[in-house]
């Protein structure tokens, strides 16, 4: 994967699928089995692949550079969902260290049994993932060290040295993992009201956007990004004056612009889906709390082909100027095209019976691409 990389295919090929694998990784390290894979649509077995065996595992293998504290270093993480009955376990966990010049070591191992892990504790199959121990050991702590809710038992015996290389090597990854930010903006939620309190970012489909640009213009230490915001909307729309955040209720706020040669202003509801679209991906590019990755599903989305290339220049900043790793999925042609300089950060998908990525320069690429 490169600093920004894209995703096309045909329909149906896996595009989503693996985006959602990256924010179910995240979500191994945030949350408990039974939050990940809840009981209904989201449970284990409609979640594995359609062409998966009963007893296959999910599996996923994945390797992260650019670590804090580690700039020499990479870290393989492997990690194995199953199911019985309907009830997710952990199969399968390991955490390889990988520093240059040096033989691979294992900072943790986790197999299927029940097993005591020196210096990491206890851990059996319904466990939660042994990156969301170390993670959350030590980020709920209050000034005194102390964390802020009841400890299990797990939580109890990870109480060692913090300054430890292998638990500061492990919470390093968690970190990174867990810093993913996922969305698939939809012009209804960009429109919908707030629910007037503050928030540091939008929804993954863009809910509670009035509530976001709010805070951005309230905070201070925020006045930067909120003028970036609306500066490039004057680049864009004609005519644009303000952006104005409105009462809708006593306890729901809205967004509304203002142009000029018109009077009053115009509310979210009956502004162009293009026009919130573009909103949405500005406070996404301008947020001053950004994740480590990015992934952004169809960004072009009702967007004229003209801003085809301002869509690709802010994605291209966020990558290449701050740091974010971003993938993004996109069917639009005209997009496709801005990257003919940038061959080796297209990935096609293809439909298989097995998951499959190919990475095909796109002189290779069929016309219909």
């Amino acid at each position: 994967l490169k600093p920004l990389t894209l995703l096309i295919g045909p329909v149906a090929a896996g595009k989503s699928n693996f985006i959602k694998a990256l924010v179910l990784l995240k979500n191994s390290v945030l949350r408990h089995l039974e939050e990940i894979f809840p009981p209904g649509p989201g449970e284990f077995g409609l979640v594995r692949s359609r062409w998966a065996n009963e007893n296959d595992p999910i599996s996923i293998e994945v390797e992260v550079d650019n670590l804090v504290y580690y700039p020499k270093s990479k870290a393989r993480y492997i990690l194995q969902f199953s199911g019985k009955e309907k009830i997710p376990y952990v199969k399968r966990e390991q955490l390889i260290k990988v520093e240059q010049g040096k033989k691979e070591s294992w900072i943790f191992r986790r197999a299927l049994e029940k097993i005591k892990m020196e210096k990491l504790g206890e851990f059996s199959t319904d466990s939660p993932t042994v990156l969301h121990e170390g993670y959350y050991k030590f980020v709920e702590t209050n000034q005194k060290g102390e964390s802020d809710r009841p400890k299990r038992q797990s939580e109890l015996q990870l109480e060692y040295d913090n300054q430890h290389t292998d638990l500061r090597f492990l919470k390093t990854v968690a970190g990174s993992l867990s810093s993913v930010g996922y969305h698939h903006l939809e012009s209804s939620r960009l429109k919908a009201s707030g629910e007037g309190q503050t928030i540091r970012n939008i929804g993954s489909q863009g809910k509670r956007l009035p509530d976001y640009l709010d805070w951005l213009k309230s905070k201070s230490e925020n006045k930067n990004a909120y003028s970036h915001i609306v500066k490039d909307l004057g680049e864009i729309l004609p005519k644009f004056r303000k952006l104005i955040i409105t009462q809708d209720a006593p306890d729901k706020q809205g967004i509304a612009m203002s142009f000029e040669g018109h009077r009053g202003y115009i509310p979210a509801r009956d502004l162009s889906d293009g026009t919130m679209y573009a909103l949405g991906i500005l406070c996404l590019a301008y947020n001053p709390y950004q994740p480590k990755l990015l992934c952004i599903e169809e960004p072009e989305t009702g967007l004229h082909p003209g801003l085809m290339r301002w869509l690709f220049d802010k994605l291209l900043h966020l990558a290449y100027d701050k740091g974010v790793q971003v993938i993004i999925s996109s069917h639009s042609p005209h997009f496709l095209n801005l990257f003919h300089e940038m061959q080796d950060s297209v990935l096609v998908d293809r439909k298989s019976t097995r998951l499959n990525s190919s990475h095909i320069p796109l002189s290779r690429m069929p016309s219909s691409a």
